[in-house]
């Protein structure tokens, strides 16, 4: 992001295009409408005024432990939304070139059973914060890791999607 409209490598600075690290108008209208359809649902993913708003992590072990660090200082909010359940579904070892599968333990065994075990239901989950990499680090050089570790996080973000039907918002660090 310090680049701004500078390059490195060829490759533009910014967090969006031309080197802004500010949304498009576009976009921030798009996720404030996602964030406006967050609400407590049913376990069958119905709106519910009894219902819950799931959150949940993606990511590996260090992701876990800054994601229990978030849920303690939440959990001590006097304002917290009582509807509001986090829950740590990150696991050490669940790197991106394994969490881009849809078939990887993660999202077979992994996060189900923590979100069993901590009473919601997939069709809940509606926000999620993911913070993910290769396991060992770059294998290439630059830019070719960085497209190979955006497209393995793509397919990260598809299986969530897939997983959690009515996710509306995804933070991503």
């Amino acid at each position: 992001p310090d680049l701004g409209a500078a390059s490195y490598l060829g490759q533009p600075g910014g967090l969006y295009p031309g080197g802004s690290n500010q949304p498009p108008v576009a976009h921030a209208a798009a996720a404030a409408l996602q964030a406006a359809g967050v609400v407590p649902r049913a376990v069958d993913g119905t709106p519910s005024a009894d219902g819950l708003v799931g959150m949940v992590c993606l990511g590996m072990s260090n992701s876990s432990q800054e994601f229990e660090d978030f849920e303690r200082a939440i959990d001590l909010r006097e304002a917290r939304n009582a509807r509001l359940l986090i829950t740590n579904t990150c696991a050490g070892g669940q790197s991106a070139e394994l969490m881009d599968q849809p078939t990887d333990l993660y999202w077979t065994t992994l996060a189900p059973g923590r979100l069993a075990a901590a009473g919601i239901d997939p069709r809940q989950v509606q926000v999620g914060w993911m913070k993910q990499a290769f396991m060992q680090g770059p294998t290439t050089t630059f830019p070719a890791h960085a497209a190979a570790l955006r497209d393995a996080l793509r397919a990260v973000v598809q299986g969530a999607r897939s997983s959690y039907p009515n996710l509306r918002l995804l933070y991503v660090s």
